[in-house]
């Protein structure tokens, strides 16, 4: 094994304790994930979320409090 899959498993480990949810596990079906590729590039990564209208979170509203969680973050909310 090389230190670049040590190092995956390592990144995986931490994030699972921090966040107490398997960043290496699809949210759908549980199977697992593979990274392909890790940007690091902060402008690429604006480039990126600026496509896909998620960035800057400013042009989102805060959810309103008592506001139903959306689907896509309930099993996530649940972990």
């Amino acid at each position: 094994m090389g230190s670049a899959s040590a190092a995956k498993r390592v990144w995986a480990r931490r994030i699972n304790q921090a966040y107490e949810v398997d960043p290496l596990a699809c949210l759908r079906c549980g199977g697992s994930l593979r990274i392909l590729a890790f940007i690091d590039q902060p402008q690429i990564v604006a480039k990126i979320l600026i496509h896909l209208a998620l960035w800057p979170a400013s042009a989102h509203s805060p959810p309103v409090a008592g506001s139903p969680v959306p689907v896509s973050l309930q099993r996530v909310a649940a972990a």
